[in-house]
C-alpha cells in the first residue's frame, strides 16, 4: 500500500489491475508539432494529396499494379490511409481543438489569423494550441497511432 501511495505521489497513475504510465504532456505536444511540421508533409508528397483534401479517404483507393510503378503506387497508397487516419484523429478532437488544428494544417493559416479568428489573445490561442496536439495526440493512439512520449 505504501509503495502505491508513493508512486501516485510521484505523478504515476496507478488502478487496480495496472500500472499505467503517465504522458509527458510537455514532450507529447512537442512530439505532435514535429508530427505535422515533418512527417505529414513527408505524406502529403508521397501521396500527391493534401490532409485537406476531401477526397482523402480511410480506406484509399485500389491501386493497380500491373506496371513498374508498382512500388510507387503502394507507397502512395499507404501514405494516403495514414493521412486519412491523421485527418480522423482530428475529426475526433473535442470541437475547438478540431477547429485549431485544421485552421493551422488543413487551411495553413497563420497564428495572427487564428486569433483573430477565434477571439484569442497570442497567449490563449498558444495554450490552447497545446491542448489541442494533447488531444489529437490521444485520438491518434485510439486509432493504433501512438505517438505520445511517457514519463
Amino acid at each position: 500500500m505504501g509503495d502505491r501511495l508513493a508512486s501516485f505521489k510521484k505523478g504515476i497513475t496507478v488502478s487496480i489491475l495496472f500500472n499505467v504510465p503517465e504522458v509527458d504532456d510537455k514532450a507529447t505536444a512537442k512530439n505532435v508539432l514535429n508530427f505535422f511540421n515533418d512527417d505529414v508533409d513527408k505524406l502529403e508528397r508521397q501521396a500527391g494529396i493534401s490532409i485537406s483534401s476531401p477526397r482523402l479517404d480511410i480506406t484509399g483507393g485500389k491501386a493497380n499494379y500491373l506496371n513498374s510503378m508498382e512500388d510507387h503506387l503502394l507507397d502512395a497508397n499507404e501514405a494516403r490511409k495514414e493521412l486519412a487516419i491523421i485527418k480522423k484523429a482530428i475529426q475526433n478532437c473535442p470541437e475547438e481543438s478540431q477547429k485549431i488544428l485544421e485552421y493551422r494544417y488543413f487551411q495553413n493559416m497563420a497564428w495572427l489569423q487564428i486569433e483573430m479568428k477565434t477571439n484569442y489573445s497570442d497567449t490563449t490561442i498558444g495554450r490552447r494550441f497545446v491542448k489541442a496536439r494533447l488531444d489529437f495526440a490521444d485520438e491518434y493512439a485510439a486509432l493504433g497511432r501512438d505517438i505520445r512520449i511517457m514519463k
